[in-house]
């Protein structure tokens, strides 16, 4: 007896003190916008924000980087300290009940409007969120279902038992792997039984799972290169639905989004109800019809983005080598410049086409003159390489035609070839007799002469050998304006084109007034080269 009573009294002594009970973490939501806000999940703030926002914004209140936290009825406010700026940015954000909306206001320049909610807009409510919400206790039943991990069971002889490859197989196989990006798939009629209701004697019109009214979806996309799938989900969840399904139910579907889930349907894929793969025209006729609506792009849950400026088109000329160049077509923002090759991105032809960015999760509408045709054979074959031998008929002719029909500017020539410039210089070669005048029209620029068709538009451009018989070609610009306004000098004093069409002829009353009076009223920079009998004819 006397060494139970000791072991009792020294249990006693060594027994530790009973933990004080801990402050709690949280506190009574008092107003509004506290209330609002602790009755919202992270998937109910990241709605509200973005999804990029939301993820950076979290960041930020996790690690205590919101100060001076403040509410009142409707609105809160605080401060975030970030190191690439010298002051914090100051931050409000404001409910309204009515409409159940938020509105915001930020001092950074990623903000971009009341309802344009930036990274430190979603920090804000995330920290005023975990001030006010209780946290989350896990219960028994939670902590029982976890399983408990067995250990590989080793087994001699074999290589691969236990080793890791063959452990996540198996993991991806078992139906109870952890699969946090998984969507839940419900079928129309359980998302109707939730929701409806009895109506009695008028089912055939109204049926008992009617919904009141449709519903509200946002839309999952993964983008290839050369495809893209598309799964609607119900607006803040996780939950897909089977599209044709979707369609043939009473109510679920709203009327704008029909011609979406039609286009959808006839794109479904084997054995995945909830998804559409789609390639070519069809992608981008759905991207078109996802422009006014919530997309995120997978894995990354990043909300797209849609451009409202068009992509358009434009032909580069590089060197390539010693004796060849580059053709090639790339397309740019008229409002940046900003240059799009066709290797970033995913593209797809259509009316109009879309390039899809995912590193920046942006879609861009392409030029209207791109069309289906155009636009898979630039893809195909973005750049061409071409000998020197070749710009006669590249500059001339086939460049000329590829911008009018793309609608692009002729490109710069000055990255391949050496520019003449000059101030056309004429001269006038005339013979024949007083009543018979016969004249040729040249025209000099630098130290190259060429010849005026008097019937023809003249070449626009004129190709030289190089200088040293190495290196750039030589490209002369001619003034195709001034050469014409010269013809039509000769025309105006009653001269024809030759059969040959290669000079203007003149006769009778005509030729005698040209060697008289016409003559002189040529433009005074003319070199004018006429038979010497024929200066200064007076006619009494």
């Amino acid at each position: 007896m006397a060494e139970t009573a000791l072991q009792e009294t020294v249990d006693e002594e060594a027994a530790p003190e009973a933990p004080a009970e801990q402050a709690p973490t949280w506190r009574e939501p008092t107003t509004p916008v506290a209330t609002k806000l602790a009755s919202m999940s992270d998937r109910a703030i990241q709605r509200v924000t973005g999804g990029n926002a939301f993820l950076r914004g979290r960041l930020y209140a996790r690690r205590k980087a919101v100060e001076n936290l403040s509410e009142e009825e409707h609105s809160a406010s605080g401060e975030i300290s970030v190191r690439t700026a010298d002051e914090p940015y100051r931050t409000q954000i404001t409910y309204t009940e009515e409409s159940d909306s938020w509105e915001s206001s930020c001092t950074c320049p990623g903000w971009r409007g009341p309802t344009g909610h930036c990274k430190h807009v979603a920090a804000v409510m995330v920290a005023l969120r975990d001030e006010v919400r209780p946290p989350r206790v896990k219960g028994p039943q939670q902590q029982s279902k976890k399983k408990k991990k067995t250990e590989p069971v080793h087994i001699p002889g074999t290589v691969s038992a236990g080793g890791k490859r063959r452990r996540s197989r198996r993991r991806r196989r078992s139906p109870g792997g952890a699969d946090g990006g998984a969507l839940d798939v419900l079928s129309p009629r359980e998302l109707q039984a939730r929701r409806g209701e009895a109506r009695g004697p008028m089912d055939a019109w109204l049926p008992a799972e009617a919904l009141p009214k449709p519903l509200e979806f946002e839309y999952r996309m993964t983008v290839r290169p050369a495809s893209i799938t598309v799964t609607p989900v119900l607006a803040g969840t996780r939950s897909a639905v089977p599209i044709s399904e979707a369609l043939s139910a009473f109510n679920m579907v709203s009327i704008d989004e029909r011609p979406l889930f039609r286009a959808l349907a006839r794109n479904v894929n084997r054995g995945q109800a909830t998804t559409a793969e789609l390639r070519g025209e069809d992608a981008a006729e759905v991207v078109e019809m996802l422009s006014d609506r919530r997309v995120l792009l997978e894995p990354a849950s990043m909300e797209l983005r849609f451009s409202n400026e068009a992509l358009k088109p434009r032909i580069e000329l590089d060197p390539a080598n010693g004796d060849s160049l580059r053709v090639r077509v790339v397309f740019y923002l008229e409002s940046n410049k900003r240059r799009f090759a066709l290797s970033s991105g995913a593209w797809f032809e259509g009316t109009p086409g879309w390039q899809i960015d995912t590193t920046e999760g942006v879609a861009r509408p392409v030029s209207e003159l791109v069309t289906p045709a155009w636009l898979q054979r630039l893809y195909r074959s973005p750049a061409m390489v071409q000998s020197h031998d070749d710009l006669p008929e590249l500059l001339g002719e086939s460049i000329p035609r590829v911008a009018a029909l793309l609608g692009a500017d002729l490109p710069d020539l000055s990255s391949v070839a050496d520019l003449v410039d000059q101030k056309p210089r004429f001269e006038l070669k005339a013979n024949g007799d007083i009543i018979d005048a016969r004249v040729r029209l040249y025209v000099r620029y630098e130290d190259q002469e060429f010849d005026v068709p008097p019937d023809d538009f003249p070449s626009p451009l004129a190709f030289l050998p190089p200088k040293s018989g190495k290196g750039r070609p030589r490209v002369v610009r001619r003034d195709v304006g001034a050469e014409m306004a010269g013809i039509q000098a000769l025309l105006n004093q009653n001269f024809e084109v030759s059969e040959s069409g290669e000079e203007l002829v003149a006769s009778g009353g005509d030729a005698i007034a040209f060697w008289t009076n016409g003559i002189g009223e040529l433009p005074e920079d003319w070199d004018r080269f006429i038979p010497d009998d024929l200066v200064d004819v007076t006619i009494r």
